[in-house]
């Protein structure tokens, strides 16, 4: 009888791959004799040694059998590469942190693919921001033929069953759904756009946190935007433990004059590398085309520019750090419209420094669309 033994548990410390290995048990010596010289063996027999043979190749990721199952797809060295380095290295737990553009979504669908192919991804969470679910759902359709179950379609009951499932950040850490989603055993776990869970503590973050998955990819162009921390809280929930504390984190690697530039840069690149990928356009000779700028100079009306007005003066009076980051979000969303202060003014609640921007859009807090007026 052809069996699966347990695999070499030092392979995975040596950083090579878990390749499980295959042993012939016999009850006796006459049994080995007739299965190594009998005749021609039975269709049993057969589709046991098929089976054998894919145990056997499994885990150890050689060849990798998406590229036959892509459609539409122009496949670049580096991704081929970062998918190798995901199953083999990483062991399933990886940030992608391309560059934009790069395919960051293209080298999760392979990953996707071949955990699936290979039966160790039977269950599969996506989890985008909601403008991005109905991309999700086309480009796993399109290019790997796989269809995606979302809440718009089964609703609650879509946490349960095999498949993918795909669903908006903002649904599944509903209070409706959070503990559903939780309490299911994921196979893998891809979260689009991760730096949107980067803030330890917020309700984004212990979603993730509390997910139970073997294999996890976080996919963000942007794993800093405003301090290193923001890297740890991101590494944390794909290794705990890797940057050990908060505390010791900050000692070893947190300029405090220079927040997004560590120090000990060398010693925090090879920690990273234990869990993180980042292609460049420069390292991989990606040849994009050309951009063509344009300023178009458009005069702000009365009203626009007293909300403008009003924004930039909030920003100059507020001395606390995050008060003041949420002050320079209005003071970008009213350079773009006043429609767009509104929606962050409704969240904000009655800040004394806000005052005078919401005075300035004048939202009318009877109505849902919270329009100016």
């Amino acid at each position: 009888m052809l069996t699966r033994a347990e695999p070499d548990l030092n392979a995975h410390a040596r950083g090579e791959p878990v390749v499980p290995e295959l042993r012939i048990e016999a009850t006796d010596a006459a049994s080995l004799v007739a299965l190594l010289e009998g005749p021609v063996c039975s269709l049993a027999q057969l589709r046991h040694a098929l089976h054998a043979h894919r145990l056997m190749g499994a885990e150890s990721f050689t060849e990798l059998l998406s590229m036959a199952r892509l459609v539409g797809v122009e496949r670049y060295g580096y991704q081929i590469e970062t998918v190798h380095r995901v199953l083999r290295t990483l062991r399933g737990r990886a940030l992608l942190s391309d560059e934009v553009g790069l395919g960051k979504t293209i080298e999760a669908l392979m990953v996707l693919l071949e955990y699936q192919m290979r039966g160790m991804a039977k269950r599969v969470l996506v989890l985008a921001p909601p403008a991005l679910v109905p991309q999700w759902v086309g480009e796993l359709a399109a290019k790997a033929s796989i269809a995606a179950r979302t809440t718009e379609r089964e609703g609650d009951s879509v946490w349960r069953g095999d498949g993918v499932v795909v669903a908006s950040l903002a649904t599944a850490r509903m209070q409706r759904h959070a503990a559903a989603v939780q309490a299911e055993p994921w196979d893998l776990v891809i979260v689009d756009e991760a730096h949107r869970v980067k803030r330890r503590g917020s309700s984004s973050w212990k979603l993730v946190d509390g997910l139970r998955s073997r294999f996890l990819l976080l996919l963000t162009a942007t794993p800093i935007e405003t301090d290193l921390e923001e890297l740890y809280q991101l590494v944390t929930l794909l290794k705990p433990g890797q940057f050990a504390t908060p505390a010791a984190f900050r000692r070893r690697f947190v300029d405090p004059a220079s927040p997004t530039s560590p120090k000990n840069r060398e010693a925090l690149r090879e920690l990273l590398g234990e869990v993180m990928v980042r292609n460049t356009r420069a390292a991989c000779g990606l040849k994009l085309p050309p951009r063509y700028v344009s300023t178009v100079v458009v005069d702000p009306h009365e009203g626009e520019r007293a909300l403008y007005t009003a924004a930039m003066e909030a920003v100059r009076s507020v001395t606390d750090p995050r008060a003041r980051r949420t002050a320079g979000l209005l003071l970008l969303e009213a350079g773009s419209s006043p429609a767009a202060v509104c929606g962050t003014l409704d969240k904000l609640g009655s800040e004394p420094w806000s005052a005078a921007i919401r005075n300035a859009a004048r939202v009318d807090e009877t109505r849902k669309g919270r329009a100016l007026i």
